[in-house]
């Protein structure tokens, strides 16, 4: 144990006469962990956001029961369903106006609510009392209430001129939502003996009588769903956001990398001292692990306090954002988990060894005697660069089977990732090969010796300029998909919504009140009615989209394969149009027939 201490106390002697370096290596953890765990954060608080709003009072999380048209039930079918074992809870929604700004209204019945909508545990048995005698509560979020800009116990009038109950902060609740009995928000919503929906528990103390004997065909059942449509929305944001905090990770573990290379290299005469003085490889390795796992965490706490503030500030903008692209509503302070801090200790710790494991195995397989020669050292970067080497080819081949086999994201980022990482990685042995070749194809001295110093000097710039291709392959392929994917979007929004006016019917019945109202109007110069069905082709789902032949489909739909007169087939029921995505999935061809399963038999597309 002694010998250890006195072994650290002599790494650690080199910190001290070369401060910057330590310096270096500190801030390449510090800011590898904040930026890391600073992105992690926002995603955290965002998605713990959406998981709250759909597990709070019926969200997609829970099933329900709703109107056959999207209409309101009558409350007559509530009793009759408790009646009949169905164990649902009324639910009345709707949307408020108080200053100007708009806010979601929620009706509930407290004592049937099911528990996996996790309101009434939220009010709890003596706030019950207070919720349901006048003059009831209004609950709502903190960031609600500030949005608001009124304070706890204000009884706010909407623009209808009704009065809300005096509002009651619940920190569980999920932001933009005020929660009221169900009785006042039929009052407040003018929606009297009116529900919008039945919430549905998992348990039942009984057998439920069928939904057609007590309802007939006035409602359907929503089964609970994994994944929130705002979750499927916002995949794409917060995957960029990871995709950003992992690269600035990686940046930062690269300037640790060069640290850590550059004491090595400043350490190798006091690492073959101690080797001589009878010191173990594997004692000095494990006391060299000690220390870099100390200044990484003391990197890693420093890192996660500048991510914590760096999540902070960000925070509003990132749900402004959110909120204007997805209408999502994200609290305005940051609260974090336990998993958090540690998840950012852990990184650290990783990330650090990670970075040095170069330097510990060049280390640990250098003999004693080697360590300090500049030509033994080449040769085992030599034999370093041929293991890079092959380690590239299997990379890529490993890309070549992601791009044959796979069909899934994934697979795409595996093979992005294994054309960056091959890249890197055969950089150093192609830059090895073309300084070979360069020395052997002169036979002058002062040329024969810049080759020759060349190569010797690949090894300590092999790191940098791997870094440097990454950063440029990254910096060029994120600003031209950027660039191509806005140009491309803007041409294929002005080419879908050539309209001026979407309209959307909840059911057949309205779509034709709509259509008879349209042609009334003398500024309507065209209608174009879209019809909507899930399928399935080829054993996969597919929405099968039917529209009206009109000129403003020819005018403004490129289409990157057609066939001859191809609108005037679509026209007649023979052939139809197929998106790229799908003609991927099912590998077709322009002229290709599918068939399109119907109520009766399949119909033919080609």
């Amino acid at each position: 144990m002694s010998r250890a201490l006195w072994i650290l106390a002599v790494l650690l002697s080199h910190w001290r006469r070369h401060p910057m370096q330590l310096a270096t290596l500190l801030v390449g953890l510090i800011s590898a962990t904040a930026l890391w765990s600073g992105v992690q954060a926002l995603n955290q608080q965002a998605r713990a956001s959406y998981d709250r709003a759909a597990a709070t009072l019926g969200g997609a999380r829970t099933a329900t029961l709703v109107g056959r048209d999207g209409d309101t039930i009558p409350q007559q079918l509530f009793v009759d369903l408790r009646r009949g074992g169905w164990p649902v809870s009324p639910l009345v929604e709707g949307r408020v106006r108080i200053d100007g700004r708009y806010v979601r209204l929620l009706g509930i019945e407290p004592l049937s609510l099911p528990v996996e909508a996790s309101a009434a545990p939220a009010i709890g048995p003596k706030g019950m009392q207070g919720f349901l005698l006048p003059p009831g509560q209004t609950l709502l979020a903190p960031d609600t209430l500030a949005d608001l800009k009124l304070g706890a116990g204000a009884t706010p009038t909407l623009a209808n001129g009704r009065t809300l109950p005096p509002l009651t902060v619940q920190s569980q609740l999920a932001p933009g939502v005020l929660v009221v009995d169900i009785g006042a928000a039929q009052r407040l919503l003018e929606m009297p003996g009116r529900i919008s929906r039945l919430l549905v528990g998992r348990k039942s103390t009984g057998a439920r009588a069928p939904l057609q004997s007590i309802a007939g065909d006035q409602l359907r059942l929503v089964e609970p769903d994994a994944e929130t449509d705002l979750e499927r929305l916002t995949d794409s944001f917060h995957l960029n956001l990871t995709a950003f905090g992992l690269l600035s990770f990686l940046v930062g573990l690269f300037i640790v990398n060069s640290a850590i290379g550059l004491a090595f290299e400043q350490r190798r005469p006091m690492l073959r001292t101690l080797r001589a003085c009878g010191a173990s490889a594997r004692l000095l390795n494990s006391v060299m692990v000690l220390e870099l796992t100390a200044l990484a965490l003391i990197a890693g706490l420093i890192g996660l306090v500048c991510g914590y503030v760096i999540a902070a500030t960000l925070l509003p903008d990132v749900a402004a954002s959110l909120r204007g692209l997805y209408g999502a509503q994200i609290p305005g302070e940051l609260s974090l988990r336990p998993q958090w801090w540690f998840a950012g200790i852990a990184i650290s710790v990783i990330g650090a060894l990670a970075a040095a494991s170069t330097s510990l195995l060049k280390a640990i397989r250098l003999p004693i005697l080697a360590a300090a020669q500049p030509y033994a050292w080449q040769q085992a970067q030599h034999r370093w660069l041929l293991a890079q080497g092959a380690a590239s080819l299997a990379v890529f081949g490993a890309g070549i089977g992601f791009w044959l086999f796979g069909d899934s994201l994934l697979s795409g980022f595996a093979v992005l990732a294994a054309i960056l990482l091959g890249a890197a990685l055969g950089l150093p042995a192609i830059l090895g090969l073309v300084l070979y070749l360069g020395e052997r194809s002169t036979a002058r001295p002062l040329p024969r010796w810049f080759w020759a110093d060349s190569r010797l000097q690949l090894s300590g710039l092999s790191l940098a300029l791997m870094a440097l291709l990454l950063a440029l392959g990254v910096n060029v392929g994120v600003g031209t998909m950027v660039e191509s994917f806005s140009r491309t979007f803007n041409g294929w929004l002005d080419g879908r919504l050539a309209a001026e006016v979407y309209l959307n019917a909840s059911s057949d019945a309205q779509a034709a009140e709509i259509k008879a109202w349209l042609r009334e109007r003398s500024e309507v110069q065209a209608i174009l009615p879209r019809g909507r069905a899930e399928v399935e082709v080829g054993g996969w789902p597919v929405e099968l989209i039917g529209f009206a032949d009109h000129a403003t489909y020819r005018d403004h739909w490129p289409l990157l394969q057609s066939a001859p007169d191809v609108w005037d087939r679509v026209a007649s029921g023979n052939a139809a149009l197929v998106s790229e995505q799908l003609a991927r999935r099912l590998k077709l061809k322009l002229g290709d027939r599918i068939s399109v399963p119907t109520g009766s038999a399949g119909w033919p597309l080609e």
